[in-house]
């Protein structure tokens, strides 16, 4: 899935994008301008550990922002984080894994 199509399918309103370093390298520019060419506001997180701390912090982080929404991006831990937040807040997932980059 590309991220375009993971845009689409995204409910209009903020964005709490839980990322891992791959992720953010690659995709963090194309983010930027198609978020705000869609007038979207968004705010990247740099996903950790994962730990209960965490989840607890990333999800105040997203109520703060009044995302609707959460897309997670990169390796498992950050797209278990991820989802492990969008449940905890009841908010859509969206998830690419770092296996739609292209290597190289």
């Amino acid at each position: 899935m590309t991220v375009a199509a993971v845009e689409d399918r995204i409910p209009p309103g903020p964005i709490l994008i839980v990322a891992d370093n791959a992720a953010i390298t690659h995709w963090a520019p194309d983010w930027g301008r198609r978020f705000a060419a869609a007038g979207r506001v968004h705010r990247v997180r740099l996903a950790g550990r994962g730990d209960t701390r965490e989840v607890a912090a990333v999800a105040a982080e997203a109520a703060s922002l009044g995302a609707v929404a959460i897309l997670a991006a990169g390796d498992r831990p950050a797209l278990e984080l991820g989802a492990r937040v969008a449940a905890l807040l009841n908010l859509p997932l969206a998830a690419v894994g770092n296996s739609t980059m292209p290597s190289g």
